[in-house]
């Protein structure tokens, strides 16, 4: 997919990811930084400042114009750990000794140990305002940006999140809170956008739900909505960053975001902590709501 966008002269390099193999691992993208500083490159971006793999190279080519891309609603966590603590993520950590010793071992083999952080600038759909910390380049999206004439009051979109598949509550719970979505749209078609990580039994009860349709694309949801003669009255979800897509560069169509209640959360979920280790993922999607609330109306305590 990522191939199909990019310029048919374009330059790619595969690097196989392997969390398991510290040294295979390294390896596999050490090797290629060499190649990649004798570009002379005029900017460097980067899609995640938690991922290693990434940080790694890019504070290894130390380009003064790196920027940091969304990740996602990941970008508000991000930015939250900026400006709190100064520092996104510690990298090359881990809670094993052996592994962290691993880690260590073989970083300084390759020259990526303790290399000083490159300063990112940021690159983002999101209403930041530039600091002294970053300097923000609003994306405009423009493949995105739509007005939508003709609605239909009856129809509304739901865009799905794989929440079972990331562990958070069981596929019941989910499908109890879609049935709760569609009564508070009590009369309206429920249009129901899955996620590629969304669970297959999970799909089958969705399909079961009464009001719900499926959709059936590999569209994103702001490119499906742009494709529509007639758009849904109502785009809605729980926190996915295309809930803010829509909300920014669409017109004519409102935005609802619903919150999910922490009462429902697997035990072992409530105080796992995110991967940049300063919160935890309960207190990260508290801070997604929060910022939300600047452009799409949030609805708490559906029944």
């Amino acid at each position: 997919m990522i191939e199909s966008l990019l310029p048919a002269d374009a330059a790619i390099i595969f690097c196989p990811r392997n969390d398991i193999d510290i040294e295979e691992g390294t390896k596999t993208y050490a090797q290629k930084i060499p190649y990649l500083r004798s570009q002379n490159f005029d900017f460097v971006f980067i899609s995640d400042a938690r991922l290693y793999i990434f940080v790694d190279i890019a504070n290894a080519l130390r380009n003064p114009q790196t920027y940091l891309t969304d990740d996602g609603t990941c970008t508000i966590l991000a930015m939250h750990s900026l400006q709190t603590y100064g520092t996104y993520f510690a990298l090359s950590k881990s809670t094993c000794v052996e592994r962290q010793r691993k880690i260590e071992e073989v970083k300084k083999r390759y020259g990526l140990w303790d290399l000083p952080p490159v300063k990112y600038d940021l690159f983002t759909v999101f209403d930041y305002e530039s600091t002294e910390e970053i300097t923000v380049i609003q994306n405009p999206m423009r493949h995105y940006q739509h007005v939508h004439e003709r609605i239909d009051e009856e129809s509304v979109l739901f865009i799905g999140q794989p929440l079972t598949t990331s562990g958070y509550f069981s596929s019941d719970v989910y499908i109890e809170y879609i049935h709760k979505i569609v009564a508070h749209y009590a009369g309206k078609k429920i249009k129901y956008l899955p996620h590629p990580r969304q669970c297959h039994d999970e799909m089958q009860k969705l399909i079961g739900i009464d009001s719900v349709d499926i959709v059936d694309t590999k569209l994103a949801a702001e490119t499906l909505l742009t494709s529509l003669d007639t758009a849904p009255s109502i785009v809605c979800g729980f926190y996915s960053a295309a809930l803010w897509n829509v909300a920014k560069f669409q017109r004519g169509v409102s935005t609802h975001a619903f919150k999910i209640s922490t009462d429902h959360f697997r035990p072992e979920i409530i105080n796992r902590r995110t991967r940049n280790s300063f919160i935890t993922d309960v207190d990260a999607i508290d801070l997604y709501y929060n910022y939300f609330k600047k452009r799409i109306h949030v609805l708490e305590n559906v029944n």
